[in-house]
């Protein structure tokens, strides 16, 4: 509820959150990616992706390899807005990592980015 109250002044629900986040820093993906990586059933992933885009986050344009595909992309308004909100997310952060030292911070981290790599890995692999 916290976060999503922080979230309301940008125009951004906190189940939309994690979508803008990918979007921002995986251009391109599909909404079947996009429903594996985030981890929601297709239908939560059709209505995130239709808000993201009614807001004007997000464009659709359709896969010139497959026609049936559209590849979602970050509009400026996104680009233009992520800074904000990541000030805003670092905020959360501090209030939710409180009473957790550095060194559990930092192996925290260490496994995320981790797991990032095998995730970049993964799309290349895909993307062949």
């Amino acid at each position: 509820m916290y976060l999503g109250s922080s979230l309301k002044k940008f125009n951004l629900t906190a189940s939309e959150i994690s979508f803008f986040m990918i979007l921002k820093n995986y251009d391109g993906m599909t909404q079947e990616e996009l429903t594996t990586i985030v981890d929601v059933d297709k239908a939560v992933t059709t209505r995130v992706v239709k808000s993201l885009e009614e807001k004007k986050f997000i464009s659709k344009i359709q896969d010139q390899n497959d026609k049936r595909q559209n590849r979602i992309y970050a509009t400026d308004e996104l680009k233009n807005l992520f800074p904000k909100v990541i000030e805003e997310l670092k905020i959360f952060d501090k209030d939710v990592l409180k009473g957790i030292d550095q060194e559990e911070i930092n192996i925290t981290y260490n496994v995320l980015m981790k797991i990032k790599e095998n995730f970049d890995q993964m799309l290349k692999e895909k993307n062949k």
